[in-house]
């Protein structure tokens, strides 16, 4: 965000919908250790809390706020699959690429899965009990990248243990250089399948059509041991919700 803009922001998606609430900059806070995920929001004495272990929100909708429900959330994650560092030379989900200087955006896979229990509150309605399936991820930096297509799924038709996240992106650097890469992880059974930039990982077939909501891509290790075809076909889906992203 530029200086005369810059604010906190929490977004949330749900009935073709999405809401978008702000805050003040300085009441935005994090973990000072870098082993551990917390981020803090507090606002009028509410306490919107996201961690690898809990998701609180109290977050009601002001004048200048693209929302029109209020939301409660309070949220306990177990059971998690972390994505495990491949060495200390390659940790987490960018590898050797996360020790580059100064990129714009920093990217890390913190659970291909959990568990979800507690309760939601939305606008009027009642509070209601959930549970579900969880994924977290977090971006860090001065901003998002210049072009980017991410996608993620651990819910399956016919599997109940097996998760999916991929992202191919150019993040700007100096002089006006872009490095363009992708990040793909398999996961099966707690086993882990990378297919990645840093990791020499070949592309093909790779296919992006808007009009017909349609993707597709196949991606090889480079010995050509694994081989991996994923298409996502979205003519079924109605609406589309804006994503808003920090520039």
């Amino acid at each position: 965000m530029n200086d005369d803009n810059r604010h906190a922001f929490l977004l949330a998606a749900y009935d073709n919908t999405s809401h978008y609430f702000r805050f003040p900059f300085e009441n935005f806070s994090s973990a000072s250790s870098s082993n551990e995920f917390r981020v803090m929001i507090d606002h009028d004495g509410k306490q919107n809390i996201f961690s690898s272990q809990t998701v609180i929100v109290d977050a009601e909708p002001k004048d200048e706020d693209d929302a029109t429900e209020r939301l409660k959330l309070n949220l306990t994650l177990t059971s998690h699959v972390p994505l495990p560092d491949l060495s200390w030379i390659a940790p987490g989900t960018m590898g050797p690429l996360s020790w580059i200087p100064i990129l714009q955006c920093y990217h890390h896979v913190l659970s291909m899965r959990h568990d979800i229990h507690g309760s939601i509150k939305i606008g009027d309605d009642e509070q209601k009990n959930v549970s579900g399936v969880g994924y977290t991820e977090k971006d860090w930096g001065s901003s998002f990248p210049s072009a980017w297509i991410w996608g993620q799924t651990n819910q399956w038709m016919n599997a109940t243990s097996a998760s999916l996240f991929f992202s191919f992106a150019s993040v700007p650097w100096y002089f006006g250089l872009e490095l363009p890469g992708f990040l793909i992880v398999f996961e099966y059974n707690h086993q882990f399948y990378r297919f990645n930039t840093y990791l020499l990982s070949i592309i093909h077939d790779f296919s992006v059509n808007n009009s017909k909501k349609h993707i597709s891509f196949t991606v090889y290790d480079i010995l050509f041991q694994y081989k991996l075809v994923v298409t996502i076909d979205l003519t079924n889906v109605n609406d589309a919700l804006l994503l808003y992203g920090p520039r």
